[in-house]
């Protein structure tokens, strides 16, 4: 008999004091993963979207002991840590990650697949314009869309009316495009800022309103507020800075980790002169106003870096948040199967802390 056993969302209120008999056996629930790291290791709950530290031993324990007793794990050690194995595995009880049985029908759990795919070639688009930019963006646009792209960063780095918005958002009538972010340079002007927002609240595709370089804004001046129109004080930034504090855990980072760059994988950049890109600082591998996007992105050159994931990069193999890190830095080829980047992580998995 073969099963996904997934964890309770019952909250523990007291915690619970393990007793181990000599067939008990320590099991993580299938949808608790871990990953290990150089100093410590993760497990990633891809149920309630949290995860745990863990010390390296106990990845060892989970991993090199699987389907032994706790007692043989025990004896391996020469029972010499047996208070520490017990703290550990009551650990994994008490936070949902896992549970102590004595039979043996859950021997036989099946395993989460890791597989991952998704049902267009591009998933996400980021599209620039500015004052100097004379391609087709309506085309662009278009495209893009038989492309089986959902979800859509639209940046505008002049000015644009309502109107031209509102003609803008109708290329997307009658597709499967569910998300669009606009992001706008902000402007003084109440009046405008609450037509946009009036706009952006009855249209479902839009899903965020940016005004950006809003160093005057102030927000008694807007009548009708939106959670969906968001100012920011900076100009455009399009850099990641990493922070494990603003990592998300979920089913399909995970699994996508496991085979593609979180970043750049099914990504499509298009710059303010037209090039096609994987992303801002990525090279060009042709121009709207001489390509098609489908011929470009279907090219095995333009999908290479969608394959280089952090398992083959030096630093970021020894990451314990590897399976759900986004890092726009391009990853330089040393040997094969092997890459490298040319700039620094903010975070460090041989002293677990950020810089400064």
């Amino acid at each position: 008999m073969l099963f996904i056993l997934q964890t309770n969302s019952y909250y523990m209120k007291q915690p619970i004091k393990i007793e181990i008999t000599k067939y008990s056996k320590l099991f993580l629930y299938s949808t608790c993963m871990p990953c290990k790291g150089i100093n410590r290791s993760i497990i990633f709950d891809l149920e309630l979207n949290e995860y745990h530290f863990i010390p390296n031993i106990l990845y060892e324990i989970i991993m090199k002991f699987e389907q032994k007793s706790i007692l043989e794990v025990m004896s391996f050690y020469n029972n010499e840590y047996d208070e520490y194995i017990q703290s550990y595995i009551e650990f994994i009880v008490n936070k949902r990650l896992g549970f102590i049985s004595n039979s043996k029908v859950f021997e036989n759990i099946l395993k989460l697949e890791e597989e991952w795919d998704y049902p267009a070639v591009i998933s996400n688009s980021i599209i620039m314009i500015d004052d100097k930019s004379n391609y087709d963006l309506p085309n662009v646009l278009n495209q893009i869309i038989d492309l089986g792209c959902r979800d859509y960063i639209i940046c505008f780095q002049k000015p644009i009316s309502l109107i031209n918005l509102k003609e803008l958002i109708s290329t997307f009538n009658d597709s499967i495009v569910k998300n669009i972010n606009i992001w706008i340079p902000f402007n003084n002007n109440p009046q405008m800022i609450n037509e946009f927002s009036e706009y952006i609240e009855y249209n479902v595709r839009i899903s965020t309103l940016v005004f950006y370089n809003a160093k005057n804004y102030q927000s008694s001046t807007i009548l009708k507020s939106s959670p969906m129109v968001v100012f920011v004080e900076n100009d455009l930034v399009e850099s990641i800075i990493i922070n494990p504090s603003n990592f998300q855990v979920n089913m399909n980072l995970y699994t996508e980790s496991k085979h593609h760059n979180l970043y750049f994988n099914r990504k499509l950049y298009i710059d303010t002169e037209g090039n096609i890109k994987n992303g801002k600082s990525s090279k060009s591998y042709g121009n709207v106003n001489f390509d098609t996007i489908d011929a470009i992105v279907n090219s095995s050159e333009f999908q290479e870096i969608w394959f280089i994931n952090k398992d083959s990069t030096l630093v970021c193999k020894d990451c314990e948040f590897r399976r759900i890190c986004i890092d726009n830095r391009i990853p330089n080829k040393l040997t094969e199967g092997v890459y490298s980047y040319d700039t620094d992580c903010s975070y460090s998995p041989y002293n677990n802390s950020l810089t400064k």
